[in-house]
């Protein structure tokens, strides 16, 4: 189980030994998947969890903008280092299309891929395909925490992840208590988390005294590979177990719908990673969001396009200094000097 990157790196090299045509890593979304988990590893943010483009440097007491990091430089050296040697699939980097994951799924079945990102539904849609492609074939399934590196064995800050947010303008809203009591039971209500994720109880599904459910035969749930055979999916013909569902859900409840191996996946996870310390708050007044927004928009695009370039080889890591350049060149120090300037009158008024 490599727990690691470097360590992850090795076992790939040993599947590519034995299948030579295969590029056993994959993404599957456009690598913002793989490089938002990844970058915690490195000391940095990337792919989706990208957010504003800042780093908290406790040491200097400031943010500093992420992409132009030595851990960011470094993760894209690494992953520039898979796809050069075959160990990464690049295409998985760049296809855009609503059937990424199938054609992911595809590769799987095949051989071509034996690891991927992905979440406990990606690994019910992998089973699937690999079931499809050989109903006889033996194999199994194993979701591995997110591996460590330079910074340590971390993951994501176990902050805001779900929730929702009210406007300001339902204070005025005659049904103003209504709606504040109907978030509370759609959000909080253990009944209502179950109703969410299962049904109607006695109909598409049932509860034993302690507290197991079980599907009715009847219907299905497509995403998790439950009763497969099923006329009547929950999700996909009822809208229950949607992604609201997963909002405030109890470990009881999310296990009730995952495989006993992505519950030890969990188990595994909060053993052996430590959640990244939250940034501290940098909020903006809305001139400065907006002159925010007008800076970190082209600032991101030229990191998106970069990022993939240096991984596909599409343009030399030597290049590294003329990137930074181009970025500081868009009035980087402006957007930080936005961003840290928020962040110190915050501080000073809390």
């Amino acid at each position: 189980m490599p727990e690691t990157w470097d360590e992850l790196r090795v076992a790939l090299e040993k599947i590519k030994a034995k299948h030579p045509d295969s590029k056993p890593l994959a993404d599957g979304f456009e690598g913002q998947s793989m490089l938002n988990y990844a970058a915690h590893a490195f000391g940095t943010v990337a792919g989706w969890g990208f957010g504003n483009g800042t780093f908290w440097d406790e040491g200097a007491d400031e943010f500093t903008y992420a992409a132009t990091s030595d851990g960011y430089k470094e993760m894209v050296e690494y992953f520039h280092g898979l796809v050069e040697d075959g160990l990464l699939d690049p295409e998985t980097l760049t296809t855009t299309s609503d059937g990424s994951v199938n054609e992911l799924s595809e590769k799987v079945a095949n051989s071509a891929v034996f690891a991927a990102s992905g979440a406990s539904g990606t690994v019910a849609e992998f089973q699937l395909a690999l079931q499809e492609a050989d109903p006889d074939a033996e194999f199994e399934l194993v979701q591995i925490a997110p591996p460590g590196g330079p910074a340590g064995q971390v993951v994501e800050p176990r902050n805001f992840w779900h929730g929702f947010m009210i406007s300001a303008e339902a204070k005025d809203d005659p049904h103003f208590v209504a709606l504040v009591q109907f978030l509370d039971w759609l959000y909080y209500s253990p009944d209502a988390r179950e109703m969410l994720r299962w049904g109607v109880e006695g109909e598409t599904y049932t509860k034993d005294a302690d507290g197991t459910i079980t599907i009715d035969p009847d219907y299905s749930l497509d995403a998790y590979n439950i009763n497969p055979d099923a006329k009547t999916d929950l999700a996909k013909d009822l809208g229950f177990s949607t992604f609201l569902a997963e909002s405030t859900e109890s470990r009881a409840l999310k296990e009730s719908y995952n495989s006993d191996q992505f519950v030890e996946y969990m188990d595994r996870v909060l053993e052996s990673r430590t959640p990244r310390d939250p940034f501290p708050p940098a909020p903006l007044d809305d001139a400065e969001l907006e002159q925010a927004s007008l800076l970190a928009t082209p600032l991101k695009d030229t990191v998106d396009t970069n990022t993939l370039k240096f991984i596909l080889g599409d343009r030399p890591l030597a290049e590294w200094d003329d990137y930074v350049t181009e970025l500081e060149g868009q009035n980087l120090q402006g957007y930080l000097d936005l961003i840290n300037g928020a962040q110190q009158r915050f501080a000073e008024k809390n």
